[in-house]
């Protein structure tokens, strides 16, 4: 609501940064005339979403040209090319994290994907990895 209408107008009144929250005031005019008469619970109020392409056309274009050259990275061309890493698949009674680290542990300009819902612990799986490596002397 807040950030394509542009005739919205409300009044600020408590800021707090460190916890990243506002706090608006609004008319009760305003409430039925933007919002049905119910005041929204969120919103942006960021004026203009809008994300120009350049950048990230010009980025595809030199992944293209690397590719067709032959000197794309080999982790790179895996992601392109779908290739898994030879040490797949997950081994019986193996947990993911810990067959994630072997997997990494293996690789050699291979790419690793690791997909799932939110809450299966992707983000857990990946700084086990992280930091394991890390501790292996690896970059």
């Amino acid at each position: 609501m807040f950030s394509h209408d542009t005739q919205f107008k409300c009044t600020v009144t408590a800021l707090d940064t460190a916890n990243g929250s506002i706090s608006l005031r609004l008319g009760k005019a305003s409430v039925a005339k933007f919002s049905g008469g119910t005041y929204p619970p969120y919103g942006s109020l960021i004026p203009d979403e809008y994300v120009p392409t350049t950048n990230i056309q010009s980025a595809l274009k030199d992944v293209c040209e690397s590719y067709l050259t032959g000197v794309l990275p080999r982790s790179a061309e895996a992601l392109l090319s779908r290739r898994a890493p030879a040490q797949l698949p997950q081994q019986e009674g193996e947990q993911s994290a810990e067959a994630a680290l072997r997997i990494a542990r293996g690789m050699n300009g291979d790419c690793l994907i690791i997909q799932g819902p939110p809450g299966t612990g992707k983000t857990y799986t990946a700084g086990f990895v992280i930091n394991a490596l890390l501790q292996d002397g690896k970059r």
